[in-house]
Formats: C-alpha cells, structure tokens, sequence
C-alpha cells in the first residue's frame, strides 16, 4: 500500500503543507478556515493519513514526546520491580495527557555518554533522566541550555535549568539502623551497594552517623563492599555466618541485596530474624511475599515518578523553566524479618521459664 505523506494530502486539498499541518493539530486547527479545514479533514480520512511525530515537530516546532532515560544496571528494566514501579507511576500520568512516552536506555559504562547531545537529537518535549549514577562517564555539561523541560531523579544536586527530585538515602538509613538498635543490636553489619553510586555512599554515610550517635563502634569487618544485586546478598551472608562473632542485624543497602541475605541464611539452616534480622531499603513488591515479610525503607518510588511527569508536563503547557531540588523521606515499613538479637530472645525465654 502507498505511504500518503502530508505532501499528497496537501496536493489533494489544494492547500499548502503548512496549512495541512494546522489543521490537523488540535493546538492551531482553529487558525485554518472551517470549509478548509473540512475539506482536508475529508481527504484525511478518505486516504487513512496518520501525521508523523517528527513530521509534527518540524511542521510546527513542537513535539509531544517525552524521553524517559534509565541507566539501569539490570539486563531488563521489565524484570525489576523498581523500574516497574517508576515506569508504571510516569505512564499513569502520561496517559491522562496527549503526550507520548519513549525510553532511552543510558548502557552501564557507556563512553562519553553527552545528555545534552543526546536530547537534542531526539525528537522530545521533554526529559526524564532516572538513576543516573549507574552511567559512568555522563556529562550533564549543557543540559540547562537544551530548551525543554528536564528533570532528574535520584540525585540530590542544583542546576538552573534543571529539576532535580531524591530520597534522603542518608536520614534513611540513619533511621533504618537505628531501628535495629532499639530493638537491642549493637552487632550490625552493612552490605553496601555499588561503591561510585551517590545512594550507596550516602547510605553508608547513614549506616555509620547511626551507630556513632548511639555509642557503638563501626567494626570493619561488618562492612561488606558489594553492588546492588542479590548475588552481593548472598557473598555477604557467606562471609558473615563464618566469623566467630558474626552479626546480629544487616543493614542492606536495598532490597535486591536483602532477598540474596534472606535465601542464604535459609540455606545455611539459619532463620530470620531469629538468628539474624535483616531490613532492606527501597519497598520493592518481591519484599512482601517472603515470610515472614520484608522489613525495609521504603523510597516513593510511584509518587517521585508521577511528581517528575506532572513537573515535566506542566512546564511544557505553561512554557516555564525548571529548577531546584526536591527532596523526599524513605517511611520505615515493619515486616517480619527485624526482632530482638538471639541473646535477648533467649535470656527473656529463660527468665519467662522460671516465673
């Protein structure tokens, strides 16, 4: 079957491309005459013509595409519960507008990875960059001068131009571990992520300023560098299990790393949290079907999503400039898997034996 172009819908209405592009956009149809606009209506219809997105950006100088990029150490975004949960809280936005969603993937340790180059080669009306550390070697150099709407998730810093929108990973993890030491661990052991990424440092960060507030020594041999898979979960339980005075809590840096914790201790015949209690970071899905169930912090992962489309839309309707920095709290989620340490489990069990 031929391609009708906009060039032929032009011909067969005896009217010029660019009035064709008018009236076919709902933003500007009202500046083309109603018997003109009709009579390129029909002849619309009649040939089954579809107006390309590109061919609309360049007819009128706007696109209606917005750009969601992820730098996602994952083989999938579809098999990771964080990105679903980003994905679904931007779609549910988009889906109320006239706009469309492409995903633009930022591969791990890509070279001379130039945002600002990128977008502007892209047909976009605006930008949504998510987990930006896992990309080593982006430049944001330029970003500010790109002329659409950006905004970034998952990084806590200021630019003019640009909105940025993060958890507190540091207040997050302060609280998570204390947390564990109300319930009487002094024994607790971290389980980082990867060591270049801002969350994971910024987790540490919490981990440490926690236990120094509360008068218990950081011990080296708690720390397990790792990266933010389950595979680093499973190493770190390993090892820990091995030490003469192991850990009585772990601290993972998210929830991925708390599952690997969670299946090896079960492997090695332990229990959780009865031998040893674990809590997680992020609030992913798979953390509620364990038993028992998951404790961890949760991040707004949905909401963060939805607040970063609704900002990118609105400065595109409203034609304002971003900026700033929004930050939000990770909220303590109380599952199964975080009890006393086994000590005071079974010094209360024996006082309970003799009254």
């Amino acid at each position: 079957m031929e391609k009708i172009t906009i060039r032929e819908i032009a011909k067969r209405s005896g009217v010029s491309i660019a009035t064709v592009s008018r009236a076919v956009n709902p933003h500007t149809s009202r500046l083309v005459k109603k018997t003109t606009r009709k009579r390129i209506l029909d002849v619309v219809k009649k040939t089954g013509y579809l107006p390309s997105p590109v061919a609309k950006r360049l007819a009128t100088g706007k696109s209606t595409n917005i750009v969601l990029f992820v730098g996602t150490r994952y083989k999938s975004i579809f098999y990771n519960d964080y990105y679903m949960k980003l994905l679904s809280g931007v779609m549910q936005v988009i889906e109320e507008t006239h706009y469309t969603l492409t995903i633009r993937m930022m591969k791990l340790r890509e070279a001379d990875f130039d945002l600002s180059r990128v977008i502007r080669g892209m047909d976009t009306a605006g930008c949504i960059i998510c987990d930006l550390p896992g990309v080593l070697q982006v430049s944001m150099t330029g970003l500010e001068n790109v002329k659409i709407p950006v905004v970034i998730l998952n990084k806590m810093a200021r630019k003019n131009g640009v909105s940025f929108m993060g958890c507190d990973n540091f207040k997050a993890a302060y609280d998570a571990v204390s947390h564990l030491i109300a319930l009487g661990h002094t024994r607790i052991a971290i389980v980082k992520g990867t060591y270049f990424e801002k969350d994971s440092i910024d987790r540490f960060e919490g981990y440490k300023k926690s236990l120094v507030d509360h008068n218990i020594p950081i011990n080296d041999s708690y720390v397990y560098e790792g990266d933010f898979s389950e595979e680093t979960g499973i190493k770190a339980i390993k090892e820990f299990m091995t030490m003469t005075e192991r850990p009585t809590a772990v601290f993972a840096a998210n929830d991925e790393i708390a599952l690997g914790a969670f299946m090896k201790l079960n492997e090695l015949g332990l229990k959780c949290p009865r031998d040893v209690s674990i809590i997680g970071f992020d609030g992913i899905d798979a953390g509620r079907y364990l038993v028992p169930k998951l404790s961890t912090m949760r991040q707004p992962i949905y909401e963060m999503a939805q607040d970063a489309t609704r900002q990118v839309v609105l400065a595109m309707e409203k034609n304002i400039a971003l900026g700033g920095l929004k930050i939000y709290d990770a909220n303590l989620v109380k599952g199964g898997t975080c009890d006393r340490p086994p000590f005071i489990m079974a010094d209360q069990e024996m006082n309970a034996g003799k009254a």
